[in-house]
């Protein structure tokens, strides 16, 4: 396997896990705050969090939404795709589940 194949990989596996992380922290119920809630419980860095959630809700597993607050902040939410693609998870390349 040539380092690019090898680092493809890397990169995607590495997006599968984030999803992965998201789906099961979004699993207890609607997020309100990204910053405070998913952030602090499954310890991504912002750079990983964000790309991850913009993947889910293009692939329709998450919906997001405005609230109603003032301070206009958004939230997060399984959708039932979502909660079906959460158990089991398993990687589409590889055919392991993903932890």
């Amino acid at each position: 396997m040539s380092l690019t194949e090898r680092l493809r990989e890397w990169r995607y596996r590495r997006a599968c896990e984030a999803d992965t992380t998201v789906l099961r922290a979004l699993a207890d119920g609607r997020l309100h705050y990204v910053h405070a809630d998913l952030h602090t419980t499954t310890q991504l860095r912002y750079g990983r969090l964000y790309p991850a959630l913009t993947r889910l809700v293009g692939r329709g597993l998450v919906e997001d939404e405005w609230d109603a607050e003032p301070s206009a902040r958004r939230s997060y939410r399984l959708t039932d795709v979502g909660r079906a693609e959460l158990s089991p998870r398993t990687d589409a390349r590889t055919g392991r589940t993903l932890p």
